[in-house]
């Protein structure tokens, strides 16, 4: 299992949710596809202050995320 799969599928399911692609977010937070990728995958973890750009970035759905790490 991995380390970050929760925080992975809430940041998959707020993006979905959001109707962005992981390409627009990526870009929107100044990362690359990959980047990001690794994140919804559960492989690594955004640092704090990425998390506070991707509640900004995914609106109303990026609270979900937000409350997860708080």
């Amino acid at each position: 299992m991995n380390e970050y799969a929760d925080v992975g599928r809430i940041l998959r399911g707020a993006r979905i949710a959001s109707g962005e692609s992981q390409s627009r977010v990526a870009e929107d937070l100044g990362v690359s596809v990959r980047t990001y990728q690794s994140w919804e995958s559960g492989a690594r973890c955004p640092s704090l202050a990425q998390a506070a750009r991707m509640r900004k970035s995914l609106g109303r759905y990026g609270d979900a995320f937000w409350g997860l790490i708080e």
